[in-house]
């Protein structure tokens, strides 16, 4: 925090660059396939980059709207109706990120058109029924971590769809011992 003003910068900020650069070295590739591949990753790594940091402001608000309402300088239907609105919007944040992650993981494939265009839903139950040809068409500690998140990645969905498809409603508790909340 300085003057008032968050900002984040962590090592998730170049993951997308990162990727590609060692993606171009594991391959070695030259200079010019190198720029392809950043190139097409880079457009998708700004949204994924505007997705990570928009969950971080929706966390950093409800921690300081937690304070304020604990301190009674927040009333309950207040803090009730603003934190149900920040927990939906971050499952719509975190299911837009997983998906500019799948194009991101497509771009970076081994072999161009070897792996599955479209959501995170596609390409991580691709990883899971194909596991040993996703560890050859990327990096195998990529393509394990992505079966891995899989169950993860099906919850949010859940989540998110009930939310915004099925108007499931979601509840923010009182303050008490933490930001307690259920959809």
């Amino acid at each position: 925090q300085e003057k008032d003003t968050y900002f984040s910068s962590t090592r998730f900020d170049n993951l997308p660059y990162a990727a590609g650069a060692t993606w171009a070295a594991a391959r070695g590739s030259d200079r010019e396939s190198a720029l392809r591949v950043l190139q097409r990753i880079g457009s998708v790594a700004r949204c994924l980059h505007d997705d990570w940091s928009n969950m971080l402001t929706l966390i950093t608000r409800l921690e300081w709207m937690y304070s304020l309402a604990q301190r009674s300088e927040l009333n309950h239907p207040a803090w009730m109706a603003f934190g149900i609105l920040d927990v939906d919007h971050f499952h719509v944040e975190l299911r837009s990120a997983f998906d500019h992650l799948a194009k991101i993981l497509h771009a970076l494939s081994a072999q161009s058109g070897q792996t599955p265009e479209g959501s995170y839903n596609v390409i991580s139950k691709w990883a899971v029924e194909n596991g040993p040809r996703a560890r050859r068409l990327w990096e195998p500690a990529i393509a394990d971590k992505v079966a891995a998140s899989r169950q993860l990645f099906l919850e949010a969905k859940a989540i998110r769809e009930a939310i915004v498809h099925d108007g499931a409603k979601t509840i923010v508790f009182l303050p008490a011992d933490g930001i307690i909340f259920q959809v």
